[in-house]
């Protein structure tokens, strides 16, 4: 439906301007191409990959774990406002 990148957006506003955080990290499984296309251009950093996390009833799958610092936001902000 399109919310994805405006709710990403809305978190990383309120997460780091409203509440202060340090760090926002999130995970996805693996096969989730095109979450793992949106975080990865909203300026999340893959960390680590936890293979065979989960057991389903179709086997195991493995998950992505994405993080951003607080001066990554900063940052990625005041190239936007710069434009």
């Amino acid at each position: 439906m399109g919310f994805g990148r405006e709710s990403v957006r809305l978190l990383k506003q309120i997460c780091f301007e409203k509440l202060k955080f340090h760090r926002l990290w999130l995970d996805v499984y693996d096969d989730n191409e095109r979450a793992i296309k949106l975080y990865e251009s909203e300026g999340f950093i893959k960390e680590a990959t936890l293979r065979d996390n989960v057991k389903t009833e179709k086997g195991y799958r493995s998950q992505r774990i994405y993080s951003m610092l607080e001066n990554e936001y900063i940052h990625a902000q005041n190239k936007v406002h710069e434009s």
